[in-house]
């Protein structure tokens, strides 16, 4: 990738899509065996220096060193480790904020974010401003103010979207000096990059989303979506708000005796909250049916998506992932076994919950089964659906002729 400006930056990759060199911010990385960073080295001249990352089995960052001083991380937790071996506490994360060893109300540090989860203002117990940071849009800091009497690293490396920078201490306004790692964030899954909007690696379900690049951060879109861990884009205000005016319209409606009312509210909730999962989905679908026939459409559209989407990620695609493309005789004997699996050894449709008769071949001049199990497009081929497993829907030959799609796949 190159990007313009006084000085070219041309990344460099591995094998597997992992960034090995950044020139334009003077880094190289070095990755392990499961795709996490191992060792971020700055160059300058002939200058270098190293942060080194540890990692429990799960992935989970356990320990970062940059030569000079060493962070341990359990759970919210970071603790400082000396030259001597000395393993002292140097802050706590809790839901509000971070607590600071000692004793005092300046030990207890308050964070306000914005819709983002960005950082914005650090407070303390006395109600002292001690940071305050602004953003562009992708997340590199465009203004930073320090009190400099008393914020310390551990103020300064929590940014945008709440994440910590990848390195040790910060050595300018901007986040962006020679310390190992200041130039990217760390999201859990991957680490980012503010100053050139990308991910350091491939999505891991970059097969799902073919019309996204793998490196690309939220869909091109920051201030509508929001990546917690680097790995599914999320929608932020429309979804939230969604489900919050469904919640408290249900617990209204459940108040006033208006049990219908209240019902429909938590149907609409539980629907919105899981279009909030689903990439791309917008919560508030359940609006829809509020304008008529097209928005009954809309609504049932949303509630089967969100039923069915990614039930059967774990089977394994075809060879051949296209637009328009078929399900294979295997995929779908083993989307139809991993069905069983999910529903107790029966097979029972993703669309209404009813056992289902396992498929027969059609013989000619008999009348077929209606209620055989039938392998279909979530996302229609007609449409440009693919033939992923996780496009995969299980319906009844019934379900299925009345969803009126001509595009179904038939056993």
């Amino acid at each position: 990738m190159r990007r313009p400006g006084p000085k070219r930056n041309t990344w460099t990759y591995d094998a597997h899509g992992n960034v090995t060199a950044d020139p334009q911010a003077g880094l190289s990385i070095e990755w392990n065996a499961i795709g996490l960073p191992r060792t971020i080295t700055a160059s300058s001249g002939t200058d270098t220096a190293s942060t080194q990352r540890f990692y429990l089995a799960d992935g989970s960052l356990a320990q970062v060193s940059d030569g000079t001083s060493t962070r341990l991380y359990l759970g919210d937790m970071v603790f400082e480790k000396a030259a001597d071996g000395t393993v002292t506490l140097e802050s706590a994360g809790w839901e509000g904020g971070r607590l600071l060893p000692g004793t005092g109300a300046d030990k207890i540090l308050y964070v306000v974010k914005d819709h983002l989860g960005s950082v914005r203002v650090v407070k303390d117990g006395t109600g002292a401003v001690r940071q305050r940071f602004d953003y562009y849009p992708y997340g590199t800091v465009s203004r930073m103010w320090t009190s400099s009497a008393t914020a310390d690293d551990s103020e300064k490396r929590y940014r945008f979207g709440g994440k910590e920078v990848a390195g040790s201490a910060l050595t300018d306004l901007a986040g962006m000096g020679a310390a190992p790692g200041a130039s990217y964030l760390d999201f859990g899954a991957r680490l980012y990059s503010p100053r050139t909007a990308m991910w350091l690696s491939a999505d891991p379900l970059m097969e799902e989303y073919y019309g996204i690049g793998p490196n690309v951060y939220c869909a091109g879109n920051p201030v509508k979506y929001i990546d917690p861990q680097g790995e599914i884009p999320i929608d932020t205000i429309w979804d939230l708000g969604n489900v919050l005016y469904d919640v408290s319209a249900a617990v209204v409606n459940h108040i006033n005796g208006d049990t219908k009312a209240a019902r429909s509210h938590w149907r609409d909730a539980a629907i919105d909250a899981g279009a909030m999962l689903v990439p791309y989905v917008p919560a508030g679908a359940s609006k829809a049916v509020k304008v008529g026939k097209n928005g009954v459409n809309a609504l049932d559209k949303a509630s089967d998506t969100v039923r069915s989407f990614g039930k059967y990620i774990d089977v394994p695609n075809s060879k051949s992932i296209k637009e328009g493309g078929r399900f294979t005789k295997r995929q779908k004997r083993q989307i139809l076994e991993e069905n069983r699996r999910q529903n107790g050894g029966v097979i029972k449709s993703d669309h209404s919950g009813k056992i289902l008769d396992p498929p027969t071949q059609s013989i000619k001049g008999q009348k077929a089964n209606m209620n055989q199990a039938e392998i279909d497009h979530i996302e229609p081929r007609s449409k440009g659906g693919k033939n992923t497993s996780s496009n995969a829907q299980v319906l009844s030959k019934e379900e299925n002729i009345k969803k009126g799609d001509k595009t179904n796949e038939l056993h």
